[in-house]
């Protein structure tokens, strides 16, 4: 029986869904949600105060890398359409709210293309500093070594859904959308280490 609890903070469009089906098997690890309830033992920002019982950990991916999974999955999901995909920028630039359910195209966009510094996925201390015990970028994970630092079965296979067709690359992309793209998420490529440039 593990000691330790260990706390899984979740990010939108990095796996959450596949890694959350594997966490689940596993009592010592909390998987919380993103202000869905008011039930301080799930939902993750009620959590705060004990933050420093666990050991905390979430799996990021570049956000370049992130937003076209995001753009992917709403053109698969009927939101937009090829044709229409910057529409995506515009509601990033000018839509100021967002809403944790589903219901509205608008407010469903906005949230899975946050910034992974974005207080809603409580990453960040009020000096811009990781309070986050382990970070796992997807584009180099070793599942052994991760899977063994988080005191899971190292064999436990990935059940990877993504559902999305892949419409869109980095190459639909213009200097100028690059530049959007770059400046809005500029603080999570610092405070990550992420280069601007996606190895496709």
């Amino acid at each position: 029986m593990c000691e330790v609890k260990y706390l899984y903070f979740p990010i939108n469009k990095c796996g959450n869904t596949s890694f959350k089906k594997i966490f689940e098997k596993y009592n010592h690890i909390v998987i919380p949600n993103l202000n869905l309830d008011n039930d301080e033992n799930k939902n993750l920002h009620l959590l705060k105060k004990n933050f420093d019982k666990f050991f905390k950990f979430t799996l990021i991916k570049h956000p370049l890398n992130r937003l076209i999974s995001a753009i992917n999955m709403f053109i698969t999901n009927k939101l937009i359409t090829m044709d229409n995909w910057k529409k995506v920028f515009d509601i990033m630039k000018n839509h100021e709210s967002y809403n944790l359910t589903n219901k509205n195209m608008n407010d469903y966009i906005k949230r899975h293309t946050l910034p992974l510094t974005s207080p809603l996925y409580c990453l960040l201390n009020d000096k811009n500093e990781i309070i986050v015990d382990l970070v796992i970028k997807l584009e180099n994970i070793n599942y052994k070594q991760f899977f063994n630092k988080i005191k899971i079965n190292e064999n436990e296979i990935i059940p990877f859904e993504n559902k999305s067709e892949k419409y869109l690359t980095i190459n639909n992309f213009s200097e100028d959308d690059l530049n959007f793209v770059y400046e809005y998420y500029k603080k999570d490529l610092i405070i990550f280490n992420y280069d601007k440039i996606l190895n496709y």
